[in-house]
C-alpha cells in the first residue's frame, strides 16, 4: 500500500552544521512528506551580491535551535496521522 517509506536524518548542507529530520512516502502514485530543521528564521535579513543574477539580493538570517525529542515524536506522529487519513480516504473507512 505505502511505498518507499523513508525516515530522513541528515546533517550537513551548505553550512555543514544544519540538522534536518523528516519523512517521506509514496501512496497511490503521489508523494507525501514533511521535515523539521534545527535552523529557524530570525526575522532579520542581509544583503549580498549574486554574480549569477548580477544583482543585489536579500537573504534571511537563521539561528540554530535544538531538535527536541518532543519535536521528533510530533513529526513521526504526524506521519502516522497522514497515513491513517490516506487509507481512510482511499478505502472510505471511518474507523481507521
Amino acid at each position: 500500500m505505502f511505498k518507499d517509506i523513508k525516515i530522513i536524518d541528515k546533517e550537513g548542507g551548505l553550512l555543514k552544521s544544519i540538522h534536518t529530520i523528516g519523512w517521506k512516502l509514496k501512496f497511490n502514485g503521489s508523494e507525501y512528506g514533511n521535515y523539521i530543521s534545527d535552523q529557524v528564521p530570525t526575522g532579520k535579513t542581509y544583503t549580498y551580491w549574486d554574480d549569477d543574477e548580477e544583482a543585489e539580493c536579500i537573504g534571511e538570517c537563521y539561528k540554530t535551535v535544538p531538535l527536541t525529542e518532543k519535536d521528533q515524536i510530533k513529526l513521526i506522529q504526524e506521519m502516522v496521522n497522514v497515513m491513517k487519513k490516506l487509507v481512510k480516504n482511499y478505502k472510505g473507512e471511518t474507523n481507521v
